[in-house]
């Protein structure tokens, strides 16, 4: 969270941007990280085919 904080960070996101971690828990190691548009199932099958525990998205799972 730290590195992408130093990237993009919070501070700048709009007040209604729904930005940070919206599931899981902080503080976990970190095996593998896929770079998404949006979370779709697909995504989720190469991140767990990937071995990839985080998966990072330009859209909040909120939207269709």
């Amino acid at each position: 969270m730290a590195a992408i904080e130093r990237l993009a960070p919070t501070s700048l996101a709009e007040e209604w941007d729904n930005v940070g971690l919206l599931v899981g828990r902080g503080g976990q190691p970190v095996t593998g990280v896929l770079v998404a548009l949006d979370l779709r199932d697909g995504v989720l099958d190469e991140a767990r085919a990937e071995g990839c525990n985080v998966v990072l998205t330009h859209h909040p799972v909120v939207f269709p």
